[in-house]
């Protein structure tokens, strides 16, 4: 651990400890905010594991921000459900330790594959360097799929295969 890591002002400019640095959603730019007081809640009811990342954000037009994930027999099916007060610009971010593999509607890590649907997404990919709590300098890449139009109610899927 660094000095960085526990200051107020640096910490959440590590990347592993930003929401940059996890696979989850961005909006206008904006990732899910620090403290406890931003944070989801999660249930399980009908083979549907839910996160309400709601209140992750400190976004005034986002009314709803939820993400399930479903089971299937060889798949996981991961849907976010959005809704905003006004079209907003939406991006999915994946993060892997392992360079992927990008074609058109798929991305291969190692084993793992997910697709998406190329009508809705343009993806592109970002190298960034982190620095590990043994001093290890990393490439962590990030997979960022951006919304080719700016939604206010917008619902997407990812079939995640193995």
């Amino acid at each position: 651990y660094t000095r960085e890591y526990f200051s107020e002002d640096g910490r959440y400019n590590i990347l592993c400890n930003s929401s940059f640095g996890h696979s989850v959603p961005s909006i206008e730019g904006e990732g899910q905010s620090p403290g406890r007081e931003y944070s989801g809640t999660v249930s399980y009811e009908n083979g549907i594991f839910r996160v309400d990342m709601t209140k992750a954000y400190n976004i005034s037009e986002l009314c709803s921000l939820v993400r399930n994930f479903s089971f299937k027999e060889n798949s996981i099916v991961l849907k976010d459900e959005f809704r905003l007060t006004r079209g907003m610009d939406i991006n999915e971010r994946f993060i892997s330790l392992i360079q992927p593999e990008i074609t058109d509607g798929c991305v291969k890590i190692g084993g793992i594959e997910f697709s998406y649907d190329t009508a809705q997404w343009i993806v592109s990919l970002r190298i960034k360097k982190h620095t590990d709590h043994f001093l290890n300098v990393l490439d962590v890449y990030c997979i960022d799929l951006t919304a080719r139009a700016d939604y206010a109610v917008f619902e997407t899927e990812f079939k995640i295969c193995g």
